[in-house]
């Protein structure tokens, strides 16, 4: 077993028609496992999936995957954490069934969208209630 085997997961909220979304994505998951020194064994992508739920055709592939390989992986690189859900509850279940069940390392290369930590809710929430506004 290889301690540095890695899967990558990319997606886009928007469909792109030409495909350019996700081949800067995936570009970005190769560079980062060969500058990480991470075996790069496979990655999924959903071109057009919403980050509300867990309903995608390259997610389910990606986790009937790590059913197979169980045990063999131990990194999911992402370009960024909300390319895994934009949930935080759902993210959070998500992650430790993951780590739980699959013994998996998340990896994000960027952390330009970091709205899913709980510490950035809160903080949105009284801002929003502080301009009068009502969160929906």
């Amino acid at each position: 077993m290889k301690r540095n085997k890695a899967i990558g997961y990319v997606r886009s909220a928007v469909y792109d028609p030409t495909g350019e979304v996700i081949k800067r994505m995936t570009e970005e998951v190769i560079d980062y496992c060969k500058s990480n020194k991470l075996d790069l064994d496979r990655i999924f992508m959903d071109n057009g999936a919403s980050g509300n739920n867990f309903n995608r055709l390259g997610w389910s592939e990606m986790k009937d995957y790590l059913q197979i390989e169980r045990g063999k992986l131990r990194h999911l690189v992402v370009p960024d954490l909300s390319r895994i859900a934009r949930n935080f509850c759902l993210f959070r279940e998500e992650i430790k069934y993951l780590k739980e069940n699959f013994g998996l390392k998340i990896k994000p290369i960027n952390y330009r969208q970091m709205s899913l930590a709980p510490e950035s809710l809160k903080k949105s929430r009284a801002l929003n209630v502080e301009k009068g506004n009502r969160m929906r």
